[in-house]
C-alpha cells in the first residue's frame, strides 16, 4: 500500500477554510458596554464583525474604498456560514472579509511600488 507524501497531505489546497464566525462567537449585541468610544466601532445589522468606519478613515482608507469593499462582500453569491450575515463567506475567495481587504491592500501595495523613492 503506497503511503501519501506528508507534505502533499498537509499543504493540499483547501477551499473551505473555517470562517471566523464559526470559530469565535460574537458577544451579545444587546449587552451595554461599560464604556463606549467613537473609535470602538459599531455592531451593524447583518454584519458579524464590528464596522469601524471612523477608525478606518483615520488610518487612511477613504470612505469610497470602504463602501467598495463592503459592496463586494455583500454582493458575493458564495456560500456563507450564516446567510443572514454578509461577512461570513466560507473560504478564501471573492466576498470573504479577509480576501476583499487583502485585495484592497494589495492594490495599494502595487501603487506604492510604482512610485519613485524620494530619498
Amino acid at each position: 500500500m503506497s503511503q501519501a507524501n506528508l507534505s502533499e497531505t498537509l499543504f493540499k489546497p483547501r477551499f473551505k477554510h473555517p470562517e471566523t464566525s464559526t470559530l469565535v462567537r460574537r458577544f451579545s449585541a444587546g449587552k451595554p458596554q461599560a464604556m463606549q468610544s467613537a473609535l470602538s466601532g459599531n455592531h451593524v445589522d447583518h454584519w458579524y464583525r464590528l464596522i469601524n468606519r471612523l477608525m478606518w478613515i483615520w488610518r487612511g482608507v477613504t470612505p469610497q474604498e470602504i463602501l467598495d469593499v463592503q459592496a463586494r462582500i455583500v454582493m458575493s453569491e458564495a456560500e456563507r456560514t450564516d446567510p443572514e450575515l454578509f461577512d461570513t463567506v466560507i473560504g478564501y475567495r471573492g466576498g470573504n472579509w479577509i480576501f476583499e481587504w487583502a485585495k484592497e491592500a494589495m492594490q495599494w501595495q502595487q501603487k506604492a511600488g510604482r512610485k519613485p523613492i524620494l530619498c
